[in-house]
């Protein structure tokens, strides 16, 4: 595998040092030599166990006594395109994102209209309906119409697609190149284009500007995201807070300089949430905390949480993500919007990182989704136990199922009693020991 990686790393750069137009771009620091090396990178990962490719069957049978048996030579005829009855089968795939895509000369019909002639010029058959993604961004590889593309190309309904360019499949490197791959090499299928003409993606001198080609489409859709959001972030630094939300949260109002302002008839509601949620036992605490705060009905399960985690509630509004050139959180000083002191919004802030620390797995190294543990937290062990059967208590001594099996009454609430199905052994939960130090880990 090692002399695979270095042969493509060694075409690679030899193919880009003579490749005309690797001067021709560098927006915002995309330099020669990173490209280069993105490129190189980009190679390996696509190529990686492609020996069926004829160059690389050559490079690495150098060597070998005996010579390669046409049995063994790649599945895919490359002059084994053409129906019996001598024409070539193929779809137009069209595909814009924007109205201002449509306006710069790239629509629908445009693309299709020209894509009409190329396939006349080349006598290849269109066997089905242009196929269109209309305000289909490219990064999303989950579109109706290229998703159609592939079960024609797997279906061996066609052996061309015909698109105005690389970045109407898709506008990133790895996973346009992959498709592009996967219809090649799975289904027999090439691309056209009206700006290259026909590339095979299986051939290493297409391959370098296919992948160009993504390159370069990827990075200008990072470099106007980055740039749109530095935009969104100076507005709301502006105090423009529509930059990045839609609404108000509890307890605020629009102004009409598109900021907020303290909403008098709901600072009682914003308070008893942060004072509740103190008060309630640690399990269960936010389904707790929505159920004894009348005139709070909460939009979705996690919504009490980012609320509570929110410092707009003390005058420090801000958005949900880093700077991207300091990498800072942004913020926002307006004293006019403080609502909670900020030490009782600070014991919230420990409150709820001890929630996170007992019911989460998960070592804050990765964003993984919500497992059975965050469940836990913010709903309490026995509405999860009750409700998902996936969730299901075992027994400490034998490791049998533990079922609900009557009340108990304690000093101050009743709790559920718990027998094991195996060995019959039977306890209450929680016990007045574990709801003692349930209180004290968040006093």
């Amino acid at each position: 595998m090692g002399d695979l990686q270095s042969y493509l790393a060694v075409r690679t750069i030899e193919a880009v040092q003579s490749y005309p137009v690797k001067i021709a771009f560098a927006p915002d620091g995309f330099t020669p030599e990173a490209v280069q090396s993105y490129l190189v990178l980009a190679s390996v990962l696509a190529f990686v166990g492609l020996a069926a490719q004829n160059d690389l069957t050559t490079f690495l049978d150098d060597g070998d006594e005996e010579s390669t048996s046409p049995d063994t030579e790649s599945d895919t005829d490359s002059s084994a395109t053409e129906t019996d009855g001598g024409q070539p089968r193929g779809v137009i795939y069209a595909r814009v994102s924007s109205q201002r895509q449509a306006e710069d000369g790239h629509s629908l019909r445009e693309q299709e209209e020209n894509l009409r002639r190329i396939a006349e010029e080349r006598d290849i058959n269109l066997v089905a309906k242009p196929i269109k993604d209309a305000g289909e961004t490219g990064t999303n590889f989950d579109r109706p119409g290229i998703r159609k593309v592939r079960r024609l190309a797997c279906q061996d309904e066609i052996e061309y697609v015909l698109v105005d360019a690389i970045d109407r499949v898709g506008r990133t490197a790895a996973e346009t190149t992959y498709y592009l791959h996967e219809l090649r090499t799975q289904c027999g299928v090439r691309v056209i284009t009206a700006e290259s003409g026909e590339l095979d993606v299986s051939k290493f001198e297409d391959l370098v500007p296919i992948v160009l080609d993504t390159l370069m489409s990827q990075r200008s859709n990072e470099t106007r995201a980055r740039r749109a959001r530095m935009g969104r972030i100076e507005q709301f630094s502006r105090k423009n807070w529509s930059a990045f939300y839609s609404s108000a949260p509890l307890g605020y109002q629009y102004v009409d300089d598109d900021w907020l302002a303290v909403d008098s008839s709901e600072v009682e509601t914003v308070l008893r949430l942060f004072e509740t949620f103190l008060e309630v036992d640690i399990q269960g605490a936010y389904s707790a905390t929505e159920a004894r705060v009348a005139g709070y009905s909460p939009s979705s399960s996690h919504a009490l949480k980012r609320l509570l985690q929110n410092r707009v509630y003390i005058g420090k509004p801000g958005i949900d993500a880093e700077h991207p050139e300091t990498g800072e959180r942004v913020f926002v000083e307006d004293s006019d919007l403080q609502i909670v002191e900020e030490e009782l919004f600070e014991r919230v802030q420990k409150k709820i990182e001890v929630i996170q620390e007992r019911y989460s797995t998960d070592s804050g190294e990765s964003d993984s989704p919500d497992g059975l543990e965050d469940v836990v937290a913010e709903f309490g062990l026995e509405p999860v136990v009750d409700s998902c059967e996936m969730a299901q208590l075992h027994c400490m001594d034998c490791g049998g199922d533990v079922v609900k099996n009557g009340q108990r009454t304690l000093t101050d609430r009743t709790v559920h009693n718990y027998k094991c199905t195996e060995c019959g052994r039977q306890r209450k939960f929680p016990t007045e020991n574990e709801l003692s130090q349930l209180r004290e880990s968040v006093s």
